[in-house]
């Protein structure tokens, strides 16, 4: 899968809040991001 690079800007605490759950479940920030996004638009095209 090709992939594009973006720059967010995020709030400290969100940040903050998706470094501590990546480190809990072993995975990187940049994964878990990834990870969270693919999960909220398979869920999102199952209802359509």
């Amino acid at each position: 899968m090709k992939r594009e690079q973006i720059t967010i800007r995020l709030p400290e605490e969100l940040m903050d809040q998706l470094k501590r759950e990546a480190e809990k479940k072993g995975y990187t920030t940049k994964d878990l991001i990834i990870f969270i996004l693919e999960e909220r638009f398979e869920k999102s095209t199952a209802q359509e």
